[in-house]
């Protein structure tokens, strides 16, 4: 029975312990950390925000205090003490609450103050000790860049100075952090020239919704702004900004840039000599076309659109069936010059042996003449002629006969 007895004991000092260990290195939890109000007003009288966090831990926390380090982008900081509301201090108290506050001064600049919470500790057992790390507000608000700030307004106005758009994506010397990689990371280089247009969500993401993102030009007489968009008129230098304008959230932001815009694309044009009728033993049957060069490219390969009677490969035509081979050609365009005209080519395929049947032309009916008569009618002195198929005369007038 003894024995029995210490082996009982000495499982339920084994199931004492093993929750302190286990306990002992869990880490500290942060499970809130807030601030109230989330917004306030610098004409206004009272500029005083009140700080909370509560950190929990199954051994207790060690810390007295925390700090709250209120920083805005322009690195001003603020310290405010949070110091634990159990008193008398109790060590081994699980979930602990940290409070503190600061009145603002009023002279600080507007914007919005984002809020880190210095890092707390369990109580040391079996020499285990962890810390939360430096913690900040989750995400309470939609106002994109002031998520989980302090709004700081001055009559109204945060002035925030967010990067309310991202681009252009062809400048290289500048950084931009796009959401839509795969559009704006593989966009293609602006064609200066008169005649083309520049379209601002081609090179330029939103990163604002609700903002205008607008382009206006400095050089009206060279390109001109319609809707989201650029026209380039003539040659010579085009000046232009894109921009979201200042609201009560947000500064202007703007883009502005001057090129050069070039004289207007001109149109390829090919050459394509003729191919004479073929007359063939067998089919298939192959034969090689005269080769087409043009200005742009090596050369321009013909494509079939009678793939019944022939197909093309290179400049190899394969000839399938009697009847019209129909190619066309035509050179893309590029960034300097357009895209030529569709150029048609047709000969007629023919087996030896075949007669070519010539179509009996329709013979198109003859008019039949249309006999106009003219007749004279008089009235006193006055006298008049009418010209028709069954001419009548006016009112108040006879025939003449």
């Amino acid at each position: 029975m003894k024995i029995k007895s210490l082996f009982v004991a000495v499982l339920l000092l084994a199931g004492v312990i093993a929750p302190a260990a286990n306990a002992a290195t869990e880490n500290p939890v942060v499970e809130s950390f807030s601030f109230t109000p989330n917004e306030i007003e610098l004409f206004s009288n009272e500029t005083t925000v009140n700080f909370e966090a509560v950190v929990s831990h199954p051994l207790g926390i060690e810390n007295t205090s925390l700090v709250v380090t209120l920083s805005n982008s322009q690195n001003s900081n603020f310290l405010i003490y949070l110091n634990r509301t159990d008193s008398p201090i109790n060590p081994t108290l699980q979930k602990v609450t940290f409070k503190g506050s600061i009145k603002l001064p009023r002279n600080i600049t507007q914007g919005v103050y984002v809020p880190s919470l210095s890092s707390a500790r369990n109580n040391k057992s079996t020499n285990y000790q962890y810390e939360t790390g430096i913690t900040k507000p989750k995400n309470f608000r939609a106002l994109v860049g002031a998520e989980n700030g302090l709004l700081v307004r001055n009559d109204g106005n945060l002035d925030l100075n967010y990067s309310t758009f991202e681009g252009p994506t062809y400048n290289s010397l500048i950084e931009s952090q796009f959401t839509n990689v795969s559009k704006y990371n593989s966009s293609v280089v602006p064609v200066w020239r008169a005649g083309e247009t520049y379209k601002v969500s081609d090179y330029f993401e939103q990163q604002v919704a609700g903002l205008n993102l607008s382009i206006t030009s400095v050089t009206p007489l060279v390109c001109v702004a319609e809707a989201a968009q650029l026209k380039f008129l003539k040659e010579g230098y085009c000046g232009f900004k894109v921009s979201t304008p200042k609201t009560k959230d947000y500064l202007e932001k703007k883009y502005e840039e001057s090129v050069s815009i070039l004289p207007a694309k001109v149109k390829q044009s090919l050459s394509i000599s003729k191919v004479e009728n073929q007359t063939v033993k067998e089919f298939p049957a192959y034969f090689a076309l005269p080769q087409v060069y043009s200005g742009s490219q090596a050369w321009i390969l013909p494509t079939s659109i009678t793939p019944i009677v022939c197909f093309t490969s290179g400049f190899s035509v394969k000839m399938m069936s009697s009847g019209k081979c129909s190619l066309t050609y035509q050179v893309p365009a590029t960034t300097e010059l357009l895209a030529s005209d569709v150029y048609t080519q047709s000969f007629d395929v023919l087996k030896e042996g075949e007669t070519v049947v010539v179509p009996t032309p329709t013979a198109t009916p003859t008019a039949t003449p249309v006999v106009k008569k003219t007749i004279t009618c008089v009235k006193g002195t006055k006298t008049v002629k009418k010209t028709a198929i069954s001419p009548k005369c006016p009112a108040g007038y006879k025939l003449k006969k």
